[in-house]
């Protein structure tokens, strides 16, 4: 995620998901022209104008490195692609999301004390006129609790489950590694006593099985979120499937 440090804005909610908000920048006159121009007569920045004016950025930095190549993604996709050449080990490659995003300063109780925000898609008024909304996100704090709050033992259980669902992933898969991670942080957040790492594993591999068979996954900062709402049930099964083989695998 990818975010100017010199906009400031305010948040207002978005009534219809507790995922989405709307975005006001607060210094106007403290930015560059051709700026202060995508920005609506209220200040409103919208998602399509933010992404309009950052990507041509992206494009260009792309251009100057001859490792970096561009990967064409859908209109309606929020990330600008690169694809990445790891030439002195054999060209391995690597595909880069690179999501403008904005820092808020200013913002509802309603979403507590989180800031990190990124760009996302158009919902609907109760009339039916289409209304441009940003999706919350909360990667900067998740990384802060990653990297500060869990475990050694923890950060390798992450890593364990993510590898494992690289092995039942196809180009079509919605289940991806933010449900992992979100699936651990509720485990390690509510555990009073860590077991060893074997054990440890095997109990964060129960949970998770059991949030993909009652296909309920709560955001862990915005509770009334299902995150497994909209994942079929035979990805999630495929999954459960993988995770079985290696618990009993490692069960004593």
């Amino acid at each position: 995620m990818m975010y100017p440090t010199n906009v400031k804005c305010k948040i207002e909610p978005y009534d219809k998901d507790p995922c989405f908000c709307r975005v006001f920048v607060t210094n106007k006159d403290g930015l560059p022209y051709h700026f202060q121009n995508i920005l609506t007569a209220e200040n409103e920045l919208k998602p399509s104008e933010f992404k309009k004016f950052t990507f041509p950025v992206f494009k260009e930095l792309a251009k100057e490195n001859r490792r970096l190549s561009i990967i064409e993604n859908k209109v309606t996709c929020p990330a600008f692609t690169i694809k990445y050449e790891y030439k002195s080990y054999g060209c391995k490659e690597a595909d880069i999301d690179l999501v403008p995003s904005l820092l808020v300063q200013e913002v509802p109780e309603i979403y507590m004390e989180w800031e990190s925000r990124k760009i996302s898609i158009q919902g609907k008024n109760e009339d039916g006129t289409e209304v441009e909304v940003w999706r919350l996100s909360y990667s900067f704090f998740e990384k802060e609790i990653i990297g500060k709050k869990c475990t050694t033992d923890e950060r390798f259980i992450i890593r364990i489950l993510k590898k494992i669902r690289e092995e039942v992933k196809d180009e079509n898969s919605s289940l991806c590694s933010y449900h992992i991670v979100t699936s651990c942080l509720h485990f390690f957040h509510e555990i009073e006593e860590r077991p060893k790492l074997q054990e440890y594993t095997i109990q964060v591999m129960t949970s998770l099985i059991r949030q993909l068979k009652e296909r309920k996954l709560p955001h862990f900062f915005i509770k009334n979120c299902n995150l497994l709402l909209d994942v079929k049930e035979s990805e999630c099964q495929r999954y459960i499937q993988r995770l079985n083989a290696y618990r009993q695998k490692w069960m004593p």
